[in-house]
């Protein structure tokens, strides 16, 4: 007779089907806690702030994962935001809207006088209409930033609202704009008076 029955088998086959089932129990253990992992990243990386201006007259819409903080001393600036993970930085003016002030024309203007100041400009973009609520152009230049010695990518976006002109600022290193640009549309279009 090959085989008997002897009580060692019976608890090596125990031994077996508890090692078995720890290992199975293990492993849908670690992929629970890798989906839970995975999903909490994800939505920290698509979570948004919604961020007002000082004066409380318009907000903006930032991702998260940038962690952009708000300087609060910032003088005429209406907001003045950084962030604290990469080198981006968004600031926004305002101005009183005259009621013959033409949009395209003070774009031109500002485009024309902001530029000529700086003698540090490495390109410069056309002024192009953005499809907004609000009637909106931007335009786009790269300087070299003699503080840090470091080209920077800028990037002007002009809204047209019933009493002001808002002008947003968006800038960072000209070696990463690609990566900023479509975060920086996101942030255009989420633009909203309150």
């Amino acid at each position: 007779m090959l085989y008997s029955y002897h009580p060692w088998n019976k608890w090596w086959n125990q031994k077996v089907w508890l090692i078995t089932f720890a290992c199975v129990m293990v492993a849908i253990l670690g992929i629970l806690i890798f989906a839970f992992l995975r999903i909490n990243i994800h939505k920290t990386n698509m979570s948004t702030s919604e961020i007002k201006s000082f004066d409380e007259a318009f907000c903006i819409t930032v991702p998260n994962r940038l962690s952009f903080r708000i300087n609060p001393n910032s003088g005429d600036f209406l907001l003045d935001l950084s962030s604290t993970l990469h080198p981006i930085f968004i600031y926004c003016t305002g101005i009183q809207k005259e009621h013959s002030m033409d949009l395209a024309s003070v774009v031109l203007e500002d485009k024309n006088r902001y530029l000529s100041d700086k003698t540090n400009i490495r390109e410069n973009s056309e002024i192009t209409f953005l499809e907004h609520t609000y009637s909106c152009y931007e335009y786009s230049f790269k300087y070299l930033d003699t503080q840090c010695n470091e080209d920077f990518y800028c990037n002007v976006v002009w809204f047209e609202t019933p009493n002001f002109f808002y002008i947003l600022n968006f800038e960072a290193p000209s070696s990463s704009c690609e990566e900023y640009k479509g975060i920086f549309d996101e942030i255009k279009r989420s633009f909203v008076l309150l």
